[in-house]
Formats: structure tokens, sequence, C-alpha cells
């Protein structure tokens, strides 16, 4: 299942955002959340709802809508920030894959997927020899000088995003697959 929840906000006299609504759409569907989220047509979906359950804000609430129509257990649309949403439909939805759009942005950064069981990029039946890797970071430990290692497919997270001057293969670092650079390697 992947979950796509568009974000908008309120915003007030001060031009400060007051509070935050979101629309879910969950897609049954063998695609990974990044297709998803580049092909998600917005403008529908189920408004999400939570339930009150903090006094001091229903209080806060009725005070700054000058109303008494808040209270504890009643269902609202309002959330207090993007996190609080975040937060919600995480726990809602545990097992699903997460794309969290802001203002209809079809460009959604990648922090803001949460891809809970990843597509293992398959092997391509290459192999590489590491030689004047510049890469420093604890991923990259086992990307010795010297080292062979099978060249992966592209990860879906980066299928489409190609940067030119960044051209290179796809290997297994410590956890996840890591772009080599043509100049660090040759092919063996």
């Amino acid at each position: 299942m992947k979950i796509v929840v568009n974000i908008t906000s309120y915003v007030g006299t001060g031009g400060n955002a007051e509070h935050y609504y979101a629309k879910v759409w969950e897609l049954d569907t063998k695609d990974s959340i990044y297709v998803v989220a580049q092909r998600a047509l917005m403008g529908h979906g189920e408004e999400l709802e939570r339930t009150f359950t903090d006094v001091k804000e229903t209080r806060r609430l009725n005070q700054k809508d000058d109303t008494r129509q808040w209270k504890i257990g009643g269902l609202t649309e309002r959330f207090g920030s993007i996190k609080q949403i975040k937060n919600f439909v995480s726990d809602k939805y545990p097992d699903s894959d997460l794309a969290f759009l802001w203002f209809n942005n079809m460009e959604s950064e990648d922090r803001d997927i949460v891809e809970r069981n990843p597509a293992i990029p398959e092997k391509t039946g290459e192999k590489i020899k590491i030689q004047n890797f510049e890469g420093f970071s604890s991923e990259f430990v086992n990307l010795t000088e010297g080292s062979i290692h099978e060249v992966l497919g592209v990860p879906a997270r980066y299928q489409g995003k190609e940067t030119p001057g960044f051209e290179g293969v796809w290997v297994w670092g410590v956890t996840e697959p890591v772009k080599i650079l043509t100049h660090e390697y040759i092919k063996v």
C-alpha cells in the first residue's frame, strides 16, 4: 500500500501558518513510492481527521476561534504542524510507504518520502574494482582500494534523476546502495 499526503495550511493575518490540513490517498500499487509521488494527481482525496486528546489544545482553539465547539474526543481536520501530520499518518499507516507533498509540490524532496520496505536493486552481472575512490562516509568503509564489487541496477528512488557530470554505477555500501563515480573504478 502506498500513501500520498497533500499538506496545505491556513495562513492568518500575520502571514504565519496557523494550522495545517492534509488530504490522504491510499493507493494499492506495485509501483515504487517515488513513481507514485511523481504521478500523484492532487485535488481529490479523503480529508485527514484526528481526535482531540489534549485539553490545552482545545482550550487554545476555543479561545482563538471565540467558540466552544472544540472538545476532547471530538474530530478535527486541523493540525498544529507538519510534524504532527507526519507522525499521525505514520502511526495510522505503519506498514505503508508514504509520500508527503506540500502545496501540490510534485518535486517532493526525498526526506518527505518514507519507504518502509525498499526494493533491493538487482545485480547486473557486471563487476568493478575500486581505484582512486574519494568518497568518505561510514557507508563506504567496505569500498577500499582494489576491492571488487558487483554492480547493481539503479535504485527506484534515483531512477530518472541522473545528474550530468556524476555518471557511475551502483554497488552495495555497508547498508544500502551507493553510487561510485566513473573515475573511481575500473570494470573487471
